[in-house]
């Protein structure tokens, strides 16, 4: 009973750092997307292309036999996160494991960035006829190579998954982009937009297909399967259909020389996941805080309570 006080005090100190910390987070995304353009790009590496504006005069592809939809949503269930937070977790453990292969420290890298189209299209009425065109945006994805174990991967990306979710981010860049388009000649904002996708290594997408066979003339479609311009040098297209999960993979030979390497990877990733699975017992779900959330909660804190002591005086 003495306890309870005392415990409850630093459960409202945990309430509120996090809050706070939130409030923090809020206006760091704020500044990022109003200076997305200016900040540095990502160090030079083996999956990331010398010049967005010099690129090769060939591609080169190559794709993943399908996997059941099944085993990814397996991992989910184990680890409480979603198929995205798994697909991303493993998209970083491979470009991990590739720059390692390349004879790279990924632990040497600050960053390692990759962008990925945002749907911004309204929610409309199934009995209205669809709007076709397209309307996303697109946002930055750290990833986290420099961790360890793919669990921690996958918890971190769960985590910056989770945060773009609440983000302000994605109604801000379309906001600004609508009114560079206006506003801004054609020819500056192409220069804009090739500088800023020169700052990412690679771009990324994730499609969610049928899950039921769709037939073409009475005959059933087996797979599906789209690749998209490597205007990045490495991107990676992701979709599901009929309950299996297939990844493509499109690259320029200045960054990724043999696709088979890097899918390599992937699918060692995504095994090494696995198998930590089965050794999985889980976590707290009480996330705790850094410091620095605390520290700020604290300098805040202690300054309302100034301003209440000079008030009372």
């Amino acid at each position: 009973r003495r306890a309870f006080p005392l415990r409850l005090l630093l459960w409202l100190l945990h309430a509120l750092a996090s809050l706070h910390e939130r409030t923090y987070q809020f206006f760091a995304d704020v500044l990022l997307a109003v200076f997305l353009p200016c900040l540095p790009g990502d160090p030079p590496n083996a999956v990331k292309v010398p010049s967005v504006r010099h690129p090769s005069n060939t591609k080169r592809v190559g794709e993943l036999p399908p996997l059941p939809l099944q085993s990814i949503k397996a991992l989910k269930n184990k680890f409480g996160v979603t198929v995205n937070d798994v697909l991303v977790a493993v998209i970083t453990g491979a470009i991990q494991r590739y720059l390692t292969l390349r004879g790279e420290d990924p632990k040497r890298l600050s960053r390692v960035r990759g962008l990925f189209p945002f749907n911004i299209r309204k929610k409309t009425n199934p009995d209205e006829p669809p709007e076709f065109g397209n309307k996303f945006t697109f946002l930055p994805m750290p990833f986290p190579i420099q961790l360890a174990t793919p669990v921690e991967r996958l918890m971190e990306c769960k985590r910056l998954c989770d945060q773009l979710k609440r983000s302000p981010a994605p109604a801000l860049l379309t906001g600004i982009q609508a009114v560079g388009r206006a506003v801004i000649p054609y020819s500056v904002m192409e220069k804009i937009t090739i500088d800023m996708l020169d700052k990412f290594t690679l771009v990324f997408t994730n499609v969610m297909g049928p899950q039921e066979p769709v037939h073409f003339f009475d005959r059933e479609i087996l797979r599906l399967m789209f690749y998209v311009p490597a205007i990045v040098g490495t991107i990676l297209s992701l979709i599901s259909y009929n309950n299996t999960f297939t990844l493509g993979l499109t690259t320029d030979p200045q960054a990724i020389t043999d696709p088979k390497d890097f899918l390599q990877c992937f699918s060692d990733e995504f095994q090494a996941l696995q198998a930590a699975a089965a050794s999985y017992e889980g976590h707290s779900r009480r996330t705790r805080l850094g410091k620095g959330a605390y520290l700020r909660f604290f300098f805040t804190a202690s300054l309302l309570l100034a301003v209440l002591a000079a008030w009372v005086v």
